[in-house]
């Protein structure tokens, strides 16, 4: 007697299935959708075939891709065809909820009861998330207040000074406010606002880890306008969006960045963080990963890094023929 199975799809059915689809339409699949897909079928199988999230990042890593359009291409693909399907989930697409659909017939009809589920639960969410939502926006707007009364009660003590080889304030500052900025509402509204205003704040003022004399950052990469605050806020908010990384490792990136020999010679201000690294990869990326490799023994080849110095420089010369053409524009 033929056991049945405890989910709701069975793995080398869907594999058949698949095939059979893949035979019947030739020439419409490419190898990068075939690695995704059979990436994200093990992450199923791992999640007993139910709804599971997977930031972007490891997808690409698992399936082999190494451009985000690609992948981002690719799933759209596998969607549109009728293989999976996937919800926003969470930081604008970077770690979407993703579901692989049931070839078989018992696979669908399971499926459309477990959707149904589904359904109820995201309605019960979505119900507790406007409710959070109203508090933070709530406790958003009275520290916005505070934030103001402060503003102009201080008007323009909050200069930076060095005093005993430290960098102190003069007050202390409790949060941005961005004042008389295009994107304010933009950043105020961000998933990570307050946590990226604290690091904005003790990056202005951290120390060299290895050298208590010396500042993180050089005095003349510290921003003491808004509109300084402003970048760097604004470069850690699309850094934490588009990795899904913890604030934490985005935190100990940016120390390695700057006490870390070789790096310290490139990444002099906190916004080249976000600029474009090679094969595709942020600069941030490779910090995290330089990090990790680190931690196991490793150490970054001579090659890597000559590829490293490479791209530093095709970045410089960018930005330079960039800042001539806004010369000439002004």
């Amino acid at each position: 007697m033929k056991k049945e199975s405890k989910y709701r799809i069975d793995g080398f059915e869907q594999i058949k299935l698949f095939f059979n689809w893949v035979e019947d339409h030739p020439g419409i699949l490419k190898p990068a959708h075939l690695s995704l897909y059979f990436f994200l079928f093990h992450k199923a199988n791992l999640a007993q075939w139910n709804w599971f999230s997977c930031p972007f990042s490891s997808a690409m890593k698992g399936s082999g891709i190494g451009s985000s359009h690609t992948y981002y291409k690719c799933i759209e693909d596998l969607q549109i065809w009728g293989f999976v399907e996937y919800k926003k989930g969470s930081n604008n697409y970077s770690i979407p909820l993703i579901n692989i659909i049931g070839l078989s017939k018992n696979a669908q009809a399971d499926g459309e009861c477990l959707s149904k589920n589904a359904q109820a639960d995201e309605e019960c969410l979505s119900k507790n998330a406007q409710c959070l939502s109203k508090n933070a926006q709530a406790k958003e707007e009275c520290l916005s207040k505070n934030a103001n009364i402060y503003s102009n009660n201080n008007n323009n003590n909050n200069n930076i000074t060095k005093e005993e080889g430290s960098l102190s304030l003069q007050k202390e500052e409790p949060s941005l406010s961005f004042k008389n900025s295009s994107v304010s509402d933009q950043s105020q509204n961000s998933l990570f606002a307050a946590d990226i205003k604290k690091l904005v704040s003790y990056f202005s003022r951290a120390t060299n880890p290895n050298n208590k004399k010396e500042f993180l950052f050089p005095d003349s990469a510290i921003p003491v306008t808004e509109e300084g605050k402003l970048l760097w806020f604004n470069c850690l908010d699309t850094v934490l969006h588009e990795t899904g990384c913890p604030i934490v490792e985005i935190q100990n990136a940016v120390i390695h960045a700057r006490t870390d020999l070789f790096w310290k010679k490139f990444i002099t201000d906190l916004t080249m963080i976000n600029e474009q690294g090679p094969r595709d990869r942020k600069w941030i990326q490779w910090l995290i990963a330089d990090i990790k490799e680190k931690e196991r023994g490793n150490e970054k080849t001579p090659d890597q890094m000559r590829e490293f110095e490479r791209q530093f420089v095709k970045n410089k010369i960018k930005k330079s023929i960039h800042l001539k053409q806004e010369s000439y524009e002004n």
